[in-house]
């Protein structure tokens, strides 16, 4: 009761208690400027979401490797197997170019691709293989533990996925067919060796011996496929020969019989006569020309001559024109007598020219006798000729029609020629079947898998696995919008951050005095004296007293804790300090300076004070075990503004100014109570109580609005209105540093 008799000024007590250990070095308290606290860099708040998160990420990463790992013993190693095919040319003595050969070369071959692949070849496969295994062909699966394993959990993974899968009949050949097909379909793959004529079959399968099983199966049925196709068309043109072949025997037969008939009817039976009725047309038309030949040149003498006699021409001119020997004779016998210079007597003269002229009428009488008979032979000879013309074009009538007999006789014989040796090609072509594909190289179960062990995709699954968690951590922090440390909470609220405090089990919050009694190098403990340092009143010489109000923005986020922690701190300092609790009553189970007030003056508090006009100091109450003044929240059954109104609350905090060196109010929550705004006014400093990973930025925002009060700093030069994190997550929170991780384990163990 006597808290408030005395006025002596003290100052601040320097004096330590014995027992209270000195201020560690590492413990850097620095007073921030209101409005001048800088974010962290955009690498550091990746940096720092990603510590934070770093169990999540972590446990991400076991996920990968342990699915991966999973899914490894799941999957059975997969063996490759293959068997290698050639295609022969079609035909090796082709005329064709070069250029022609290779395409047609390259269309087989796409075609033997294609038809390899094909779900119709598949389906045969797979007929073919299930009947080996029903005739015990096929291998016994191997017995070991992993394959043992790897049954367990593909059986338990098929009983997990049987209700998604469709019902199907696996009694039904077909549907065993179908589903065989579509495995082969995934597990073969057909291609071309470089740019060869040699055809790779590719089979994949958990089993070796099963996957040389089906390379050699694929390419023995396509194989027997396209021999079985080349006998059947054999076969059947076998069958069509031995029924065509009678059949031209008797067209052979017919046409001859034609032919010898039409030589018969028109006696053509010796070969060669159009040839000599030909021979003696030819003749006879050449002894013509020549007839002709000579009659003109006959009439041309006698022209000529007919021309020189009427110009008097001498003899020897006529003798040469009419060609005649003896009249040449005769005019050279008749020039003689000149020649020796003798002249002839008339008598002479007059016998010479009538020789002469009978030697002219002679030879020209013969000129016109052989022009005559020339002209008879001519006539002759063209009649002839006439009717052996008419008898060549009869006779080539008639021999028309005998040659197209005599070709169609030779076609049909040359047919009947082919289709004998065809069927002798055919039988024998049956007996051996040569078809254009050939095995070179068969397939033998490998002794080693083809796929990747599954230690070898752990790695890169606990990588792609932690790229996610990192993707998700950062995904759930750009979500987050709570305040997880201090240079969040002085970006968000624009006003500095004094600290964090560690959170505490309900035990040690009722006992929040024996925490820091007993254990004064604890995380808690150091970081409520780190607080108590940033705010306590700092006098120069002369008497400092300040007036703290520590609020939140809703209840249950630790303020009551750090109300009384400042509280306790401070009077460890041997300093006047005093607790007036506003707060709500629900805010703990127990709470030990209440229940230790009422048990010293049970019902006494501000109510009784203001209605009963009694003094301030009455509803005081001094606790010797603490070394704490209290005064315990009034019962007014939520009508805290009443109480606030009353004038005499400044008068009243004036007196505890000259009293106490450090005085703290435990207000209510802001957003929850609005009347404690009206507090903000009355305090120096206000503490802003946000619990950490759960106050929300906008929350903590309003919060700050209704308490915030006058901006800038106080008389101290301290900032005016602050922000502390409680409740934080040592463990979690990579921005909290303390300096003995085993001090602090003790702490919690204890």
């Amino acid at each position: 009761m006597e808290a408030l008799t005395g006025k002596g000024q003290r100052f601040i007590a320097t004096a330590r208690p014995s027992d209270l250990p000195p201020l560690e070095p590492t413990t850097r308290i620095t007073r921030p400027i209101i409005g001048s606290a800088p974010g962290p860099l955009p690498f550091q708040r990746i940096i720092h979401a990603l510590s934070r998160r770093r169990g999540l990420i972590f446990a991400m990463m076991l996920l990968g490797g342990g699915g991966v790992a999973l899914a490894g013993l799941i999957m059975s190693p997969t063996y490759t197997a293959t068997t290698q095919i050639v295609v022969d040319r079609a035909s090796e003595g082709s005329s064709s170019t070069s250029q022609a050969s290779q395409a047609l070369d390259d269309a087989a071959i796409d075609t033997h691709l294609a038809v390899l692949s094909s779900d119709a070849h598949l389906r045969r496969v797979a007929a073919a293989l299930l009947l080996a295994h029903e005739e015990g062909v096929a291998a016994n699966e191997p017995d070991s533990w992993l394959h043992r394993v790897q049954n367990g959990l593909g059986a338990a993974w098929s009983a997990l996925t049987q209700p998604f899968r469709r019902t199907v009949d696996s009694h039904s050949l077909d549907s065993n067919e179908s589903a065989l097909a579509t495995q082969l379909k995934r597990a073969v793959k057909i291609g071309q060796e470089r740019r060869s004529r040699v055809l790779s079959v590719v089979a994949t399968d958990s089993d070796p011996r099963r996957a040389a099983e089906i390379a050699n199966t694929v390419a023995n049925v396509y194989i027997e496929d396209i021999a079985q196709r080349k006998r059947t068309d054999a076969e059947q043109l076998v069958v069509w020969l031995a029924k065509r072949v009678p059949e031209m025997r008797l067209e052979v037969a017919r046409a001859e019989e034609e032919l010898q008939a039409y030589r018969l009817l028109h006696g053509a039976a010796v070969d060669g006569t159009p040839d000599v009725t030909g021979q003696q047309i030819a003749q006879l038309a050449r002894q013509l020309a020549l007839a002709k030949s000579d009659f003109a040149a006959t009439q041309q003498r006698l022209n000529r001559f007919k021309d020189l006699r009427q110009r008097g021409a001498p003899m020897a001119a006529l003798a040469e024109a009419l060609g005649s020997a003896s009249l040449a004779e005769f005019a050279r016998s008749e020039a003689t007598p000149a020649t020796a210079g003798q002249e002839p007597q008339p008598e002479q003269r007059l016998e010479a020219d009538r020789a002469t002229g009978q030697a002219i009428d002679q030879a020209v009488s013969q000129v016109e006798t052989d022009g005559r008979i020339l002209q008879a032979q001519a006539r002759s000879i063209e009649e002839r000729l006439q009717s052996l013309k008419a008898a060549a074009t009869e006779t080539a009538a008639s021999m028309s029609g005998l040659r197209a007999l005599e070709r169609q006789a030779a076609a049909v014989a040359q047919l009947y020629d082919a289709l004998l040796s065809r069927q002798q090609q055919a039988n024998e072509q049956v007996q051996l079947i040569q078809p254009d594909v050939r095995v070179m190289a068969s397939a033998w179960p490998p002794e080693r898998p083809s796929s990747i062990h599954p230690a070898f995709l752990i790695p890169p699954g606990v990588m792609v696995f932690g790229i996610m968690g990192v993707l998700l951590a950062l995904g759930i922090d750009r979500l987050d919008h709570t305040l997880r440390s201090t240079d969040e909470a002085a970006e968000a609220l624009a006003v500095p951050c004094l600290g964090q405090v560690p959170r505490v089990t309900l035990r040690h919050a009722k006992r929040i005095e024996d925490l820091l009694r007993q254990q004064p190098q604890s995380v808690y403990a150091r970081s409520i004296r780190s607080l108590l340092i940033s705010v306590l009143p700092r006098g120069s010489g002369s008497f400092a007293s300040k007036i703290i109000l520590v609020s939140s923005a809703l209840p249950g986020e630790g303020k009551t804790t750090v109300a009384r922690s400042l509280v306790l701190s401070a009077a460890r300092l041997r300093l006047r300090v005093l607790l007036i609790d506003l707060g709500e009553p629900s805010g703990l189970p127990e709470r030990d300076i209440v229940t230790m007030a009422r048990a010293t003056a049970p019902g006494v508090d501000l109510v009784d004070v203001l209605s009963r006009g009694r003094p301030i100091a009455d509803a005081v109450e001094h606790l010797p075990e603490l070394g704490v003044d209290y005064i315990p929240p009034p019962r007014l059954d939520g009508n805290l503004l009443h109480f606030l109104a009353n004038p005499q609350v400044p008068h009243w905090l004036d007196q505890f100014r000259e009293t106490y060196d450090f005085i703290v109010i435990d207000g209510p929550a802001a957003v929850d109570r609005l009347e404690a705004s009206f507090l903000a006014g009355w305090a120096d400093q206000v503490l802003l109580v946000v619990r950490w990973a759960q106050t929300g930025r906008e929350m903590a925002q309003s919060a700050l609005r209704l308490v915030g009060g006058a901006p800038g700093p106080d008389a101290d030069g301290a900032p005016r209105v602050a922000s502390v994190l409680t409740w934080v997550d040592t463990e979690h929170d990579a921005g909290f540093h303390f300096k003995d991780m085993r001090s602090f384990m003790s702490w919690r163990r204890s």
